[in-house]
């Protein structure tokens, strides 16, 4: 649990430059849902359930990479076989640190940290009245299912 947090504080601390615009559009995006009623919040929250966040486009990324290397080893040239082992590299330093060189790309390009999604997510169930009159263990937890 403590690794992965400060896993996302330094994905989060890496973009810093683009980490407050990103975090003034989910405020926008809760703030837009915040008089369009129940039935709305709910079809944002199913779109919100479906949001690749950074992580996994990393994950994406790296794993598209490292297939089209082990590909171009095998049918062109031998050569080609240091794009996997760029990419293992790559996404053992991100698992370590919590550094990636596409983080930058990856939020111009509008992809949030899960943390960021689940604010939102949250933010809306809070508005649905998700959490009201839930004061015992088990009903909080089924609320935030």
């Amino acid at each position: 649990m403590e690794t992965t947090t400060m896993k996302q504080e330094n994905t989060k601390n890496s973009t810093e430059e683009n980490e407050k615009p990103k975090s003034d559009k989910t405020f926008d995006q809760v703030k837009e849902y915040s008089h369009k009623g129940k039935a709305k919040i709910s079809q944002r929250l199913s779109e919100l359930e479906d949001e690749w966040d950074i992580e996994r486009m990393i994950h994406m990324h790296v794993s598209g990479i490292s297939i089209t290397g082990a590909l171009l080893g095998f049918f062109v040239n031998k050569k080609w076989f240091i794009l996997p082992a760029i990419a293992a590299t790559v996404l053992a330093f991100h698992s370590v640190k919590g550094l990636a060189p596409q983080i930058p790309l990856l939020r111009r390009l509008g992809f949030r940290t899960r943390a960021e999604i689940n604010r939102e997510k949250y933010s809306l169930k809070t508005m649905r009245g998700d959490f009201k009159n839930k004061n015992t263990a088990d009903a909080v937890w089924e609320a935030t299912e």
